[in-house]
């Protein structure tokens, strides 16, 4: 479902594969998305219920990954920015990718939300030019691993293996 509408709901957006740049837009917009990205809060909303008051719980996500036209998939959790919009995880690989197919309306609450963050970041303004890495560069393996990591405040826990198949000849 989209949303290009002037509610709390940033780039609920469904662009077709057609309407992708083959040249990624990598700028102000697009790095301080990523920012905000990594400094939010996971979970779930209702941004599919447009008639309903926005509502956003923080956990680890449950709605599962869907992927975009052309084929990016997404985490399985909503973002709630620190100015209090929400967002998906997709938000900015469209900025990068699909520039041109995103609404005016949501263009608004981007340039909102980098104001914001000029704003909070007005007496380090170095941390907005830093390149964070893109989650969507990421195999999916390790995306559904950092997430999970979040959602449990930490990585200091093992990684757990499969044991390998060892009745191979049963």
């Amino acid at each position: 479902m989209h949303r290009p509408d002037t509610s709390i709901f940033l780039l609920y957006i469904e662009p077709l594969k057609e309407e992708k740049s083959e040249t990624p837009v990598c700028d102000e917009l697009t790095r301080i998305m990523k920012l905000a990205l990594s400094e939010a809060r996971h979970g779930v909303s209702n941004y599919n219920k447009p008639n309903e008051h926005p509502v956003f719980h923080e956990c680890a996500g449950y709605r599962g990954y869907h992927s975009s036209d052309c084929g990016e998939k997404s985490d399985s959790c909503d973002f709630l920015l620190k100015n209090g919009l929400i967002t998906n995880s997709l938000s900015a690989f469209y900025l990068k990718f699909y520039r041109n197919s995103i609404p005016s309306s949501e263009m608004k609450k981007v340039e909102k939300l980098v104001a914001f963050y000029k704003h909070h970041y007005r007496n380090t303004p170095e941390i907005l030019q830093k390149d964070i890495p893109d989650e969507s560069e990421l195999d999916f393996e390790t995306r559904a691993r950092n997430n999970f990591e979040r959602w449990l405040g930490g990585s200091n826990f093992p990684r757990l293996e499969m044991p390998e198949d060892t009745d191979k000849d049963a």
